[in-house]
């Protein structure tokens, strides 16, 4: 159950909110060296560099979840796109 009306804050406590990151996933096209690639950055972490695989349903998404399991970190992930169309992913509220 979600919590309504409350921020994350509010209804799971502090240590929640401070564990939650972002997750940003860039797209790099080709270059005359290098073929497309995204590179997975999250505060407080090194970033990663992948290939970017074009026969993926979601590549975006499967790089951020390849972060994830390199910094041993679970949940399901909530895709959103930033202005800059670069995608950024979140761990949804955890049911309380």
């Amino acid at each position: 159950m979600r919590p309504e009306g409350r921020n994350a804050r509010t209804a799971y406590g502090s240590n929640w909110s401070e564990t939650v990151k972002a997750i940003v996933v860039k797209y790099f096209g080709p270059s005359n060296t290098k073929g497309s690639r995204l590179r997975v950055s999250a505060e407080g972490v090194p970033s990663m560099t992948v290939s970017y695989d074009h026969g993926a349903h979601n590549p975006k998404l499967d790089a951020a979840q390849a972060f994830c399991a390199k910094h041993d970190w679970n949940g399901e992930l909530v895709e959103g796109t930033l202005p800059d169309g670069d995608a950024v992913f979140v761990f949804g509220l955890p049911d309380k």
